[in-house]
């Protein structure tokens, strides 16, 4: 792992230093000075000469070794060009220009303009509160641990996982105002889940498996102002925030298997809420067009009402099905949390709060941005 961080800073350290070495572009106005220039085939007086060149002749070039300018000529059958070289006492240079080298972020007259648009390509690790959703996951997959040890069977391993993180990828389209601020929309997904396990040995010495696993699905659309600042030609910070709408769909499934028997859970359930979203990037230039980017984005998102159903299915000789619809419920006053969907009428008889699933949190993550 350390390994692998160092070889990535070096290539970034190494892409950074070529960015940075760049050098303007020169060109020449040359003009040719004695009575008749010779243009070899190859910046060497021992290469054969390809044209000879009338006093008063002028070219343009942009390559010069310190000893010859690297000229086009036109051959006399046909009219053919083709590159040649004269030496540099045969001529003078009758001007000289830099042009300079456009970055991403060059706002010059000679940097690139384009329509102004900006399509900004992301993807990264998303890190969340989870609030209920965990909590309640956790308690159910902990309540089967201790009931299987109450039925006296042998647990070989136990593999809990916390539901708070997950791949995250996002799309946004930017369109520049001004040279430092800019508005956009855009959106993300992220898939999330925690597959718990549990391995154990029924009365009948057979292996068996409980998976306990939450899972949502995230969409978010979101609107944004930018403020940009060039650190560098080829370097540049950028801030961004705003609102966003959030909607969530989220499943729980629970199967518990013996020889015996089976017992199976599953809760659906999903909601829509606003929230803000906002972050800063830092990208580095790879030409005029193109930039890659490393990013922090942090988020406030509370979803406090999911609506849905839960399915209990218990089978031994038949299966016996149980089906609810409603809210999505935190139980509270047992001895493992829980969640469970209930009508608002039965869950306010017995004082139970509505689940809040908490995506506030932040994603690390990095990308491209193709500029047009």
């Amino acid at each position: 792992m350390k390994k692998s961080v160092i070889v990535a800073a070096a290539l970034v350290l190494a892409l950074a230093a070529a960015l940075w070495s760049q050098e303007p572009t020169k060109t020449w106005t040359i003009r040719v000075t004695t009575k008749s220039a010779e243009v070899h085939r190859a910046p060497d007086t021992k290469s054969p000469i390809i044209a000879w060149s009338p006093q008063g002749s002028e070219f343009k070039t942009s390559y010069f070794d310190g000893e010859w300018y690297m000229i086009t000529v036109a051959m006399s059958q046909g009219g053919t060009v083709v590159p040649g070289y004269i030496s540099r006492f045969y001529v003078q240079v009758v001007e000289e220009q830099t042009e300079k080298v456009p970055g991403y972020f060059d706002e010059s007259s000679e940097g690139y303009k384009g329509a102004g648009f900006t399509i900004k390509l992301s993807g990264g690790w998303s890190l969340f509160g989870s609030g209920d959703i965990d909590a309640g996951a956790q308690g159910m997959y902990n309540k089967y641990v201790d009931l299987t040890r109450s039925y006296g069977f042998t647990i070989q391993s136990s593999q809990p996982k916390s539901f708070t993180h997950g791949p995250e990828g996002s799309l946004d389209l930017i369109f520049r105002v001004s040279p430092a601020f800019s508005i956009g929309v855009g959106g993300s997904y992220i898939n999330a889940k925690a597959e718990s396990a549990l391995y154990f040995l029924d009365d009948y010495g057979n292996s068996q498996t409980m998976w306990n696993t939450p899972a949502v699905d995230i969409l978010s659309v979101r609107v944004e102002a930018y403020y940009s600042l060039a650190l560098a030609p080829w370097l540049g910070l950028s801030l961004h925030g705003g609102p966003a709408f959030y909607h969530v769909s989220y499943s729980f499934s629970r199967d518990y298997l013996t020889t015996n028997w089976e017992d199976e859970y599953y809760e659906t359930a999903a909601g829509s809420t606003l929230g803000l979203h906002g972050g800063a990037s830092l990208a580095l230039s790879i030409n005029s067009q193109i930039a890659l980017f490393a990013e922090v984005q942090v988020r406030y998102a509370r979803f406090g009402t999911l609506s849905g159903s839960d399915k209990s299915m218990y089978t031994l000789m038949t299966t016996d099905t149980v089906e609810t619809s409603g809210t999505l419920y935190n139980i509270t006053g047992e001895s493992y949390a829980r969640l469970a969907v209930l009508s608002d009428a039965t869950a306010s008889s017995k004082g139970y709060q509505k689940a809040v699933f908490d995506y506030s949190g932040v994603t690390l993550g990095g990308g491209l941005m193709i500029r047009f």
